[in-house]
């Protein structure tokens, strides 16, 4: 090697070495290998831990009684509807909204420090943004195909429309497509393995590609897909000061669980759907051990959600919780 190779490469390794350096620099974080959900009294734990210098979102609803400061201002300015107040309260960027009676208030606080430090991260890091594609504080987003916000998740209509507009599949390729576009929503659809069963099953063989045996329940299972994501299901978020409602439920090829809550209203919304499709050994268990097995699986797989309550409510059919009871020691499988 001459010498102006060998000072080539020097400069070569120095300048990788230099970006490495700077990459160092620009990451104060680590990614743990494995992140698992955590239950509420866990997390309360953890927060104790964490010192939190402020929030960037705050929302909270005040009665009437302690408006009268803002209610005056809102008279000196004429408004029928609705009056917005721009006040500065411990450094905060507050934003007020009242309505015409002055029952409520919406208040969202956005912290100027924190959108500072953001600004000046983003600049750190050497990227560009284009500020009228960018939104803080907002209400509602749209995050990886679903609409979050106010307490609720829903399916974004526009990759919704994707699986409704889908094809009648003619080949497994294709039906493998719509499983995947369908599959991914599949936390809106109850029993969704159940109900996607026949599609699974037309697609075993020894052959991957090649056209597909659809028969009548596959129509019937792509049509019931659709028509289930055509009524814009919602899911809302957990209240864990509230008692859970574990709604379990099996057929012959799979099971379905629902995890609910009431509101003040004493009206029941659904926080999340879950399903498994049995395995071979699993069909051959009597009706009373599918049911068994469905709220085995409910709760641990819904441990973070459900630990740290003293209780929940199971609501299933066939009784299966007493004859689990009198039974668990004389089945292996349970």
């Amino acid at each position: 090697m001459t010498r102006s190779q060998t000072k080539r490469s020097t400069e070569k390794d120095q300048n990788k070495e230099a970006e490495m350096e700077q990459s160092e620099e620009m990451t104060h974080f680590e990614i743990d290998e494995e992140i698992l959900p955590q239950a509420d009294e866990e997390f309360k734990e953890i927060k104790q831990l964490v010192e939190v210098d402020s929030k960037v979102f705050i929302e909270s609803q005040h009665q009437s009684r302690d408006l009268a400061p803002l209610l005056n201002e809102a008279k000196t300015e004429n408004s029928s509807k609705l009056n917005d107040f721009k006040i500065k309260e411990n450094g905060m960027l507050v934003k007020r909204k009242i309505d015409k009676n002055g029952n409520e208030i919406e208040l969202i606080a956005v912290p100027e420090k924190n959108r500072d430090q953001i600004m000046s991260k983003i600049k750190d890091a050497g990227l560009t943004i284009k500020p009228i594609k960018c939104k803080f504080a907002q209400g509602r987003v749209k995050y990886l195909g679903h609409i979050v916000g106010r307490g609720i998740t829903t399916a974004n209509e526009v990759k919704i429309k994707a699986v409704l507009y889908y094809p009648v599949p003619t080949t497994k390729s294709q039906v493998r497509a719509f499983l995947g576009l369908s599959g991914y929503y599949n936390q809106y659809i109850p029993m969704f393995s159940s109900i996607v069963a026949s599609l699974t099953e037309a697609l075993k063989g020894k052959l991957r590609q090649g056209k597909i045996n659809w028969t009548e329940e596959c129509t019937r299972a792509f049509k019931e897909l659709k028509d289930k994501l055509s009524q814009q299901p919602i899911l809302y978020a957990p209240d864990f000061n509230k008692e859970f409602i574990l709604q379990t439920d099996a057929s012959n090829s799979g099971m379905g669980v629902i995890l609910a809550q009431k509101d003040d209203n004493d009206k029941e919304h659904p926080v999340l759907y879950l399903s498994k499709k049995f395995s071979e050994t699993e069909k051959k268990y009597s009706t009373t051990e599918r049911e068994c097995a469905a709220i085995i699986f409910a709760v641990r797989k819904l441990q973070c959600y459900l630990d740290g309550h003293t209780k929940f409510l199971i609501m299933t059919d066939h009784n299966p919780l007493v004859w689990l009871k009198n039974n668990v020691s004389l089945n292996h499988d349970l």
